[in-house]
Formats: structure tokens, C-alpha cells, sequence
């Protein structure tokens, strides 16, 4: 379970910090419910509200240095999204952003990726939907993996193709 103080990740806000856990009635039901107060740290004033009964399936803990570390290493091994049907592309992508797992979006980077080189040597241009969800994907894991190494988000795709070709983490 989670705490007051604890770093966590929330799909549409991305990092938070839990700062307190208040009772209230959201609903106007007349029915106090207990709730974890989440603050973005990006700097975003927006405060968000997660029922305590619902945290587990909703937010999860933010990766530390080792887990990232550990990931960046494992991440050539991670397979690559397979999406059969056009029919449900787009909500494939979609429920792989809002199941909140960084694997999960290395995997639909890698499947953006190869859709969008496939594309190029068709000599197309990539689609609005695929461009849409390469760029939240690679953001929700940049700005994480960033978080967990206190570096520049920028700096991510340089750090991750680096170990790729060397095999060594300059962090």
C-alpha cells in the first residue's frame, strides 16, 4: 500500500508525490471517503484525488535509480506490441498508456517505431494516431526514467541508444 511521501506514477499526471490522505465526499452523497491527495511534481498545480480503494489499480510506485538501470539494460529483450487488426489500433495504444507500465510502453515504442519505418520506406508519411501515442509514450517513460536518474528528459533517448551500442550506462 501506499503513504504519505511516497513518489508514485499516475497515467494522466505522470509522477506525483503523495501528500496527505483527506477525508471528503467527492460525491455529495453524504458519505465521507478517504482519499490520497496526489501533487504532480512537474511543476503542474493541478491536485489530484485517488479513492484508497481504488489506489492499487490506479497508481503505482515510481521507479527508483536501480529499477531504471535494470530496465535500460533488459530493454532490447523486451518484446515488440503486435497489433493485428487495424480496427483496434488506436485502443490498443490506448489501454497500453492507461495500464501505467513502463514495459508496456517500450514495447508500444518499439511497435511505433517499426510501423513508422515501414511506413517511410513505402514511402508514406506516419499516421496522426501513431504519431499521437509515440509521443505520449515516449514522454510518460522519458520524464519517469528521468525522474529516477535526476537528469533532463531530453537526455533519456541519448542515455538508452548509448547502451544499446556500447553496452555501458553513462548516467
Amino acid at each position: 500500500m501506499f503513504r504519505t511521501g511516497d513518489d508514485v506514477v499516475f497515467s494522466s499526471n505522470g509522477i506525483c508525490k503523495i501528500t496527505d490522505v483527506v477525508e471528503m465526499d467527492l460525491s455529495n452523497t453524504h458519505v465521507m471517503k478517504s482519499y490520497f491527495l496526489l501533487e504532480p511534481i512537474t511543476g503542474n498545480h493541478a491536485k489530484v484525488y485517488i479513492p484508497l480503494e481504488t489506489a492499487e489499480r490506479r497508481v503505482r510506485k515510481a521507479m527508483e535509480k536501480k529499477d531504471v538501470i535494470r530496465m535500460i539494460q533488459e530493454i532490447e529483450n523486451v518484446d515488440t506490441l503486435v497489433i493485428e487488426d487495424e480496427k483496434v489500433r488506436e485502443r490498443k495504444y490506448k489501454e497500453v498508456i492507461q495500464s501505467n507500465d513502463p514495459v508496456g510502453e517500450v514495447s508500444l515504442l518499439k511497435h511505433l517505431y517499426d510501423r513508422r519505418q515501414e511506413r517511410f520506406a513505402q514511402g508514406k508519411k506516419t499516421t496522426a494516431v501513431d504519431d499521437k501515442y509515440f509521443k505520449l509514450a515516449a514522454h510518460n517513460l522519458h520524464a519517469e526514467l528521468a525522474y529516477a536518474l535526476d537528469c533532463k528528459e531530453e537526455e533519456i533517448p541519448g542515455i538508452i541508444q548509448n547502451y544499446v551500442k556500447n553496452k555501458t550506462l553513462e548516467i
